[in-house]
This record gives C-alpha cells, sequence and structure tokens, in this order.
C-alpha cells in the first residue's frame, strides 16, 4: 500500500508517494528534496558505516580524523529519517506548519488526516462524545514546531462535581500528561483520555521533538533536559492561558514520560500539585558497569551532545516493543498503523540519554517528596513493577499511592482490555478527584 505525503519546499507544497515497507526513507530536505532510499542502499551504508567504525585506527591514519568524521557523519547522514535540521536545531517547516497547519492540523489534507478518515479505526476518533479536542503546533525555545493537543468537556455542566476545585466552568482539574519513547498523543490516546474528560478533568498533552507529528529526527532524543523543558514550557503555557482558573494542575507520565514527569515534577514542585506514574522508567533494572558506559560514551558522545554516530539505530533493546508493551494485540495493530512510527532500535544517543536520566532519578528517589500514585502491571516486561515498589518505598512523601495490577502489561492506558483500562483510570481519577477537592 501507499500514502501520499504532502512537504512543504521552498514555500510550495508537493506530494510525494511512500511505501509501506518498514526501512523506506522518510523523506528530508537538505538544500532540497532527497529521493527515497531503498531497503539494499540502506544495507550498504549500514555495512560500511560499521566497517569504517571497525577499521577506526586504520582510516584515521589514512585520511586524518576530521576527514574520518566528516565521511562517516555523510554516511549516516544519508540513512532514513537522519538528516539534521542545522547546526542551530531549528524546525524545518516552521512558518509553513504554523500558518498552514501542515500535516492535517486545522483542517488541511494531509497524511494524518486521510489517515483517520479510514473507516477501520476506531469511532471515537471521529466523533468525540461531548468531547472538544484542539490540536495545534506550539514552538519551543529552540524555535521547533511541537505538536499539542488539549481535551475539554463540550458541556459546562458537571453533576457529580460537589462543588471543590473547579473553575465554574465544570472543569475540576487539568492533567498534563507526558507520553513514552516512541509514542505519541494524536492517536489512542485521543479515544482512552477522553476518560478523564467525561469526568470534567481537562486533558494537556505534547509529542516530544522527534516523536508523532513533532518537528525532529524521528526517535532521536539528543538531549533529556528539551524533554523536560519543553513540556514543562507548554504545560504552563497552556494551563495559563487557557485555564487560568482552575486551581489543580496535576502531571501524569507513562513510561519514558514518568521520568520527564518525575523531573518536572522535582524541578517545578510549586506549579504542579502532584503526578500520576503509569509503569514508569525511574532505574534500569540491571545498570552497566561503570566501564561499559564510559566506554559508551566514548563512542557516542557525552550526554547532550551529538556526533556523528548518535543516530545510528543499534542500540540493544529488550525485544519487540509492541509485543512486550500491548496485551491487547488489535490495540498493537491500531498502534503499529500510524504514519509516523519508528520500527528500528533505540537510536544510540536516545538510549545514552534514557540511560543517563534514570541513573540520576534513582539515586534521587529518596527526596522526591511530591504527592503521588505509581500505576503499574505486574506482568510488565518493559519496566519492572519492583522499581515502582522502590520509588513508593524509598520516596519521603507523606501523600503516595501504589497500584499493582495482576495480568497487565506494560501499556496500561492504551495497550490492555478496555475492561482493564477502566480499571487504570478509575483509579486515576479517583486519586485526582480526591486531590482537587482539597
Amino acid at each position: 500500500m501507499t500514502h501520499p505525503m504532502e512537504v512543504v519546499i521552498d514555500g510550495s507544497k508537493k506530494t510525494v508517494t511512500l511505501g509501506d515497507v518498514e526501512r523506506d526513507a522518510k523523506l528530508a530536505q537538505v538544500d532540497g528534496m532527497r529521493s527515497v532510499i531503498n531497503k539494499n542502499r540502506i544495507d550498504a551504508i549500514e555495512r560500511q558505516i560499521s566497517v569504517m567504525q571497525s577499521l577506526e585506527n586504520v582510516y584515521v591514519k589514512r585520511m586524518g580524523r576530521e576527514a574520518y568524521e566528516r565521511q562517516l557523519l555523510h554516511l549516516v547522514n544519508q540513512l532514513p529519517g537522519m538528516l539534521s535540521t542545522g547546526a542551530d536545531d531549528k524546525a524545518k517547516y516552521t512558518d509553513e506548519v504554523v500558518e498552514h497547519g501542515y500535516d492535517g492540523v486545522d483542517g488541511d489534507e494531509g497524511p494524518w488526516t486521510e489517515f483517520l478518515d479510514r473507516d477501520d479505526l476506531p469511532r471515537q476518533l471521529r466523533e468525540s462524545d461531548g468531547v472538544i479536542i484542539e490540536e495545534g503546533y506550539w514552538i519551543n525555545r529552540r524555535g521547533m514546531a511541537l505538536m499539542t493537543s488539549t481535551m475539554t468537556p463540550e458541556t459546562n455542566d458537571d453533576d457529580d462535581d460537589d462543588g471543590g476545585g473547579n473553575d465554574g466552568s465544570g472543569i475540576r482539574a487539568v492533567v498534563c500528561l507526558c507520553h513514552g519513547y516512541m509514542d505519541n498523543v494524536s492517536f489512542l490516546k485521543r479515544v482512552q483520555f477522553q476518560r478523564f474528560v467525561r469526568r470534567n478533568i481537562a486533558v494537556c498533552m505534547i509529542e516530544y521533538e522527534g516523536h508523532g507529528r513533532s518537528d525532529g529526527i524521528n526517535a532521536l532524543v539528543p538531549r533529556w533536559e528539551n524533554l523536560v523543558e519543553d513540556a514543562h514550557d507548554y504545560f504552563r503555557h497552556v494551563t495559563g492561558e487557557k485555564f487560568p482558573n482552575v486551581r489543580r494542575v496535576f502531571l501524569m507520565g507513562e513510561s519514558m514520560g514518568g521520568a520527564v514527569a518525575y523531573d518536572i515534577m522535582s524541578r517545578h514542585r510549586d506549579s504542579y500539585d502532584g503526578a500520576i506514574f503509569a509503569a514508569p522508567m525511574v532505574k534500569i533494572l540491571v545498570t552497566p558497569p561503570p566501564f561499559v558506559v564510559a566506554l559508551f560514551e566514548r563512542i557516542v558522545g557525552h550526554p547532550g551532545t551529538l556526533n556523528a554516530l548518535s543516530h545510528l539505530p543499534w542500540a540493544p533493546s529488550r525485544g519487540d516493543m509492541p509485543h512486550l508493551s500491548f496485551k491487547d494485540k488489535d490495540k498493537m495493530r491500531l498502534a503499529l498503523m500510524v504514519p509516523t512510527k519508528y520500527g528500528r532500535k533505540p537510536r544510540f544517543a536516545t538510549a545514552r540519554e534514557l540511560l543517563n536520566a534514570t541513573r540520576r532519578i534513582s539515586s534521587t528517589i529518596h527526596e522526591f517528596d511530591a504527592p503521588f500514585i505509581v500505576l503499574h502491571g505486574l506482568e510488565d516486561m518493559v519496566t519492572d513493577p519492583r522499581m515502582s515498589e522502590m520509588l513508593y518505598n524509598e520516596s519521603r512523601s507523606s501523600d503516595k499511592t501504589i497500584k499493582l495490577y495482576r495480568g497487565m502489561y506494560h501499556n496500561l492506558t492504551t495497550g490492555e482490555t478496555d475492561e482493564n483500562i477502566d480499571i487504570v483510570f478509575n483509579d486515576a481519577i479517583s486519586w485526582v478527584t480526591d486531590r482537587s477537592k482539597r
């Protein structure tokens, strides 16, 4: 199957066609538009990079360090989805994205608009059932366009509210979501997180750099602080502008987003009233020895930096992440249909940033004193439930709750059966509601 994709080049839109082959190259713009790279060429490039890495000393002696790194970077930049947007890290199409609603925002036709028109998708993606969903691009400090979404009740009625904690419009609280690695907020979360809204809890969401429809290299986290700063900046912006009278604002973080939410909560304690952690990535169960970490950083670069190898998708992973994350295979099939899915191993820089963040977070858990609830499936094979127990036991918070779910996998909010998802959301909603009355 092929899908038309609109891209903006020199101010004008052009339509190209991409196939479904997982390793087809993404379109990119570097002094014009590169053609789609086929699988055989990708294999050849990766083999050449591997040879240059293994024979680094020989190449450096023959051509010099600078020429070697330049040639390696040239090869890396020919791999799909790895082309950078320039040294200043600006958005590729910022002006066009914001003004014209590129990629289906504000009703313009694009791959997401066409994708959401498919008749084999959940009905709730097209019919929001009393929920107002607003999407748009927000520009971060680095000039990048990041996809955002808010969900609010369509009516102002609040039949089950007892008068505590809402702003008079029926909204009792706001939940700001930090999603997980390789995830997005444009698809299944638009369906499942409506549960919050039907209980008069507004939801704000943002897709990180390199995730979903946001700008950046697909699945690349070049600097952990970018995720934390962008998410907090947007949450403060949207809650101040859209919900100025709502007294209670909570963070929610799933998997990698749990670590993002942890850092935001730790640094901006007065801005949020508590955190919901769903299968949070707060510690790597088996941490590599220090000499391995040092060697890894020598190859990939120190945290927050990029070199010729940082983009390579060769970092070890625990296996088929979708199968490990989704208990409901029908929902997994839906998740793998999205046009922006990333089907390769983690990039080296991303793996380095996640490792560094969790090492730091795990060493500060005993200092964490914010109100929180942690939710974890006991059959989770991606993030270990014992790490959530450690967070609960070691944190010094006086208001903490833990819920462990027998038989549930990693993706608690979009990957379980509907009955299990109801259980998880009911626990989260009850926790938020109780604290919104105080």
